[in-house]
């Protein structure tokens, strides 16, 4: 009884913990972008939220860029790529049954950017973030083109770590059941044919019992087709990401990324 107090009182102090660090950290802003350094015009700000929600839109991953006038007054911040995540968490970036959000981070005064990536995110994908940082990133921050470093950094994040997670995830991601595609493939067959030799008896003896005279060639056949083109189309629409979702939906992060300095 001792024991299980003791734990409720411990989960109860962390939980407590980590309401305050999520009271003290910056707000979350409306859209995509946070420029607290006030380094991007409202033209480029603009500009880089709409490119932000496109990506969101072709991809279904949300990605948040965040700049800070220096990371030292920032509460409870230790290095930038574990502020990063605690701001990352706090703000539940991406969505939370996918947890594949993204955050690149800026530190105006010490010169640091982290790439912080969602749970979902393997640690192959840290390699991959720190060459972004590394190649792209960071010497155009160097030259202090804050709006070219983050539009050359999303078209990489992309390609080399969002549609490359995808990629892999439709392959890797099978059930045992989906691993075994042959008897699958003849369990499928024969439990549609089956369904629809019985289909084709309920059919006849309905009509039979009606007295319709409907025929059952070429009009069946389109219609048919319109039913499954129909619900292909719906299944497309549920599943496309919706263009008016917000980049915070309870998204999760572990702590993978990379972090570097310009």
């Amino acid at each position: 009884m001792s024991m299980t107090i003791a734990r409720a009182a411990v989960l109860w102090v962390l939980a407590m913990i980590g309401t305050v660090m999520a009271e003290d950290l910056p707000p979350p802003p409306d859209g995509h972008l946070a420029d607290f350094a006030a380094v991007l015009s409202d033209a480029e700000k603009t500009r880089l939220d709409i490119d932000l929600q496109a990506l969101q839109s072709r991809t279904g991953a949300s990605m948040m860029v965040v700049t800070l006038p220096d990371l030292a007054s920032m509460p409870h911040a230790g290095s930038i790529r574990a502020f990063g995540r605690d701001l990352f968490n706090a703000w539940g970036v991406g969505a939370g049954d996918r947890n594949n959000g993204l955050m690149l981070l800026i530190a105006v005064s010490e010169r640091e950017t982290a790439l912080v990536l969602g749970a979902a995110y393997g640690q192959g994908y840290d390699v991959t973030a720190q060459d972004i940082l590394n190649r792209q990133v960071n010497p155009a921050l160097a030259s202090g083109q804050y709006a070219s470093a983050i539009g050359v950094a999303l078209p990489a994040i992309e390609e080399r770590i969002i549609a490359h997670r995808d990629a892999r995830a439709g392959t890797a991601g099978r059930t045992d059941k989906a691993a075994d595609p042959k008897g699958n493939t003849i369990k499928y067959a024969l439990g549609g044919m089956g369904a629809i030799v019985l289909l084709g008896i309920i059919m006849r003896r309905r009509r039979a019992r009606i007295g319709d005279p409907r025929p059952t060639g070429g009009h069946d056949t389109q219609r048919r087709r319109d039913s499954d083109d129909d619900r292909q189309a719906r299944r497309a629409a549920k599943d496309r990401p919706r263009d008016d979702a917000g980049p915070r939906g309870g998204g999760r992060s572990d702590g993978g990324g990379a972090s570097g300095r310009f």
